[in-house]
């Protein structure tokens, strides 16, 4: 049974598997050392993973709701010309998927989305579209 959550089982899935096969993945709750006890250590790590990441990876999931911080972390890779964007969308959810970004209102609805039914399916497309290099 699906688990109304962030999405985040599905994410800590995805990183998992993706490192399994080589892939490099950055995920904030995982790859920013306890040690950093700053907000402002904490923002500086993640916006330099964010600046040299090459794709950026929304995994959405029924109960989707989007942290302040994530919706930053969206607004500041739309800003990156070097950056690709993969929308996963669990197949419960409507296509529609509104996210107020402040200075501009992104329709994910109009944007390509990748739709799956379980972690198992996500692991397996996000795969196949990161080692054909074409999203």
């Amino acid at each position: 049974m699906l688990q109304e959550s962030s999405g985040k089982d599905y994410a800590d899935h995805l990183k998992s598997g993706l490192e399994e096969v080589g892939l490099h993945t950055f995920e904030d709750c995982k790859d920013i050392p306890l040690t950093v006890n700053t907000e402002e250590g904490w923002r500086k790590i993640r916006d330099q993973a964010l600046a040299e990441s090459k794709y950026f990876i929304l995994v959405m999931t029924p109960g989707f709701d989007l942290s302040s911080e994530v919706v930053i972390e969206i607004s500041m890779a739309r800003k990156q010309a070097n950056k690709t964007f993969i929308f996963f969308r669990h197949r419960s959810m409507g296509r529609r998927i509104i996210v107020n970004l402040g200075a501009e209102v992104l329709d994910i609805g109009k944007l390509e989305q990748v739709s799956f039914e379980s972690k198992e399916e996500l692991l397996r497309l996000a795969i196949n579209i990161l080692r054909s290099g074409n999203p």
